[in-house]
């Protein structure tokens, strides 16, 4: 049987988790707004659009647009950046868990 996300989401257990936590894709007004869909949990604070909706389509799922990367993602490269032995202090990426005694520094273009 076809799994009806809106049945889906409202059923526990890892693999229904699993499928709602995939589920969560990008919509227009978001991207136009420089964000990207991600549920309010995942979105690190401070970092949601002001204005609400922008992901019309899952904002009953409790998704929202927003402006940085989830908060899940702890990896340099995912953060958009490279580990460096040195990097200047504005453009370091201190979420990153992945560099260890080097830096995660943000790619600039």
């Amino acid at each position: 049987s076809v799994c009806d996300p809106a049945t889906c989401v409202e059923q526990t257990g890892p693999l229904n988790l699993a499928f709602s936590k995939m589920a969560v894709y990008n919509e227009e007004p978001c991207l136009q707004a420089g964000g990207m869909c991600l549920e309010k949990s995942e979105c690190p604070e401070g970092k949601l659009t002001e204005q609400k909706g922008l992901c019309p389509e899952q904002q009953k799922r409790d998704v929202e647009c927003c402006l940085d990367v989830s908060t899940s993602v702890k990896d340099c490269a995912g953060l958009g950046g490279l580990c460096r032995d040195s990097c200047p202090e504005d453009i370091q990426i201190k979420r990153a868990e992945d560099c260890g005694t080097q830096i995660c520094c943000a790619l600039v273009k």
